[in-house]
């Protein structure tokens, strides 16, 4: 028998981890991120398919959101930048998660380590509401009792308590001969707090249609764009054992210390835009498509829990189950909801400062608001 023994925080930690990593991309470290995750939970503790299988569920508007949100702002003009031109922006993503991935019914999840046994079936995703959840768990026989008793049971995290998946970006452009603009979102391995790591590497382009193949005499812009994304970041977990009088512990706390869990975006989008450029104003819209998918692995030794067989029962102990070590890795993958999208947006423009903002309609819509310092010569 086989079954991972998650502490309570385990999935509630993912709020932590995620909101930290969104934001301390620019530095900014938002405490109210963590304050919004209690540590009240009860104990997670599954087989290895079935912590797949719930964890995937739980954090699937995640992987959906987050690819939705990296998709968005490459651009903010139909108009690519002239010759040497610079643009250096920053911009904050909100995708919208749609009431169908708020939550997810574990009845219809075919697990075999773990059951329902006690709360209502459907329980509550990563962005879900803060709401009461199901409570799983795992029964045995005990041989001494000649009755089936409770191995291990466990409540699901709860929800968020809101809708959205944020997350900040920051990129930087520059124009090229050839009516070209190359767009580059890029940042070296990021060490946060001496825990989080994360890197971020992006690359795009745009090239303007309008002055390429009619030499400008459309009376609007007219060009094309297209970007892809890799966004890698690891976390040390902290998954301990509980043990009481009927569980017996071998293992020193010092164990477990090399889990962590890890995180990998890779994310692509293509565009056709069309805009009108004013003295200070900006106008654009466009068709596109994206794509997004997000791995996560999580590695061990993780502590399971286990029954001690018969014939290994120590009649002057109480215990009657054992932690026992596993390194068996938790991998699987989220692909994104969105493909085809359409999207909508303005710029504002200050002299060498621009503010700009747009929203795009797919399954995942998304609303970007953005700040940039352009030298467009």
């Amino acid at each position: 028998m086989s079954g991972i023994f998650f502490k309570s925080a385990l999935l509630p930690n993912f709020k932590i981890h995620f909101c930290c990593l969104y934001f301390l991309f620019f530095g900014l470290i938002t405490k109210s991120a963590n304050a919004q995750v209690t540590d009240s939970g009860e104990i997670l503790r599954a087989g290895t398919e079935d912590a797949s299988i719930l964890l995937r569920e739980y954090l699937k508007p995640f992987g959906s959101g987050f690819g939705a949100d990296l998709n968005t702002g490459w651009f903010s003009s139909a108009r690519p930048l002239k010759t040497f031109g610079v643009d250096l922006r920053v911009s904050v993503s909100a995708s919208f998660v749609p009431a169908r991935d708020r939550v997810f019914n574990v009845a219809n999840l075919n697990l075999s380590t773990v059951e329902l046994l006690n709360g209502p079936t459907e329980t509550p995703t990563i962005f879900g509401d803060d709401t009461e959840t199901s409570t799983l768990g795992s029964t045995h026989f005990n041989s001494f009792t000649q009755q089936k008793e409770e191995l291990f049971s466990f409540e699901m995290p709860k929800g968020s308590g809101y809708h959205i998946v944020p997350a900040p970006m920051a990129q930087f452009s520059l124009g090229l001969p050839g009516y070209t603009q190359i767009i580059l979102r890029y940042s070296p391995e990021l060490v946060i707090e001496n825990d989080y790591k994360l890197s971020v590497f992006g690359i795009g382009g745009m090239i303007g249609l309008n002055q390429l193949l009619f030499k400008g005499n459309l009376p609007v812009d007219l060009s094309i764009q297209a970007g892809t994304m890799d966004l890698n970041a690891d976390a040390p977990f902290n998954v301990r054992p509980k043990t009481n009088a009927y569980v017996e512990n071998s293992y020193p706390d010092s164990h477990w210390d090399e889990q962590s869990i890890g995180f990998d975006s890779n994310t692509f989008t293509a565009n056709i835009i069309i805009g009108k450029e004013f003295p200070i104003l900006s106008l654009f819209g466009g068709v596109g498509y994206q794509h997004a998918s997000t791995n996560i692995s999580i590695k061990g030794p993780f502590p399971i829990i286990a029954s001690i067989e018969e014939d290994k029962l120590d009649p002057g102990s109480s215990a009657t189950q054992e932690v026992q070590s596993i390194n068996a890795p938790i991998n699987f993958s989220l692909e994104g909801a969105n493909k085809i999208h359409l999207l909508g947006g303005i710029q504002l423009k200050l002299g060498f400062i621009s503010i700009s903002a747009d929203y795009t309609v797919a399954e995942y819509s998304t609303l970007r608001a953005g700040f940039g310092i352009s030298v467009n010569r």
